[in-house]
């Protein structure tokens, strides 16, 4: 089980996720908007689908800094 921060930003033009060593942070580029949760549901499946296990949101649920569990 491992903990990770996010910092998402919604509505881009494409979807992606990238890693800053020195910040030791991910950044997501999602293209949903912020609205009925669609953006964190979004987030939870790429993280899923780009780092493997399951992610579990567990704070910022309306913020865009976000901490993340994922689990084997």
């Amino acid at each position: 089980m491992a903990r990770i921060e996010v910092s998402v930003t919604t509505r881009a033009k494409k979807q992606a996720l990238s890693y800053n060593a020195e910040k030791k942070q991910y950044f997501a580029k999602l293209r949903s908007p912020p609205e009925n949760n669609k953006a964190n549901i979004e987030l939870l499946n790429l993280i899923s689908r780009e780092l493997g296990g399951r992610a579990r949101l567990l704070t910022g649920h309306n913020s865009k800094n976000k901490v993340i569990e994922i689990q084997d």
